[in-house]
């Protein structure tokens, strides 16, 4: 059996949490990205149940949107609302009290990871996670012992085609 492989970008699954201070916040990564997808719950804990919103964000390192819903598990339709920002990757807000509790633009050092700038926190440190995103391998960094390490290319980056 031989493998074709495709080439794509190089992709890293990144988490942390928001800064408790306003300031810069860095999280490491193997490879310098040049954007990333980023989510969050809104939460301190793994778990979305216990809190109020999602917030998807996008970067390519040059432009930054997020979107977000919040709700407070149907006790009231009017706590429930949606937004969009052009100016961050991450936005979050106290669904009650509708303040805002940290917002987040993205930095992509040449060292690898991202760096997080926190504004407006509130001092809880939410849980975020993030797909970094990076240029495409080069024909020589493929490497030819049959295996390629999948933080390097991505998912879905080889398929096996039978002889």
């Amino acid at each position: 059996m031989a493998i074709t492989y495709f080439r794509g970008p190089r992709m890293e699954v990144v988490t942390d949490t928001q800064a408790t201070a306003n300031g810069t916040k860095s999280t490491s990564g193997s490879f310098q990205a040049i954007g990333g997808w980023f989510v969050t719950h809104m939460g301190t804990t793994t778990s979305s149940a216990a809190h109020n919103g999602h917030v998807v964000g996008i970067s390519n390192g040059i432009n930054h949107r997020c979107i977000g819903i919040k709700h407070r598990d149907a006790t009231s339709s009017a706590l429930a609302d949606s937004w969009y920002t052009d100016d961050a990757v991450l936005e979050m807000f106290n669904v009650v009290t509708d303040a805002d509790i940290g917002k987040a633009v993205p930095s992509f050092p040449s060292g690898g990871g991202v760096d997080m700038a926190w504004t407006n926190v509130d001092g809880y440190a939410r849980r975020w996670g993030a797909l970094l995103i990076g240029e495409k391998l080069a024909s020589a960094q493929i490497e030819s012992s049959g295996q390629i390490p999948p933080q390097e290319v991505g998912p879905n980056v080889y398929i096996p085609v039978p002889f």
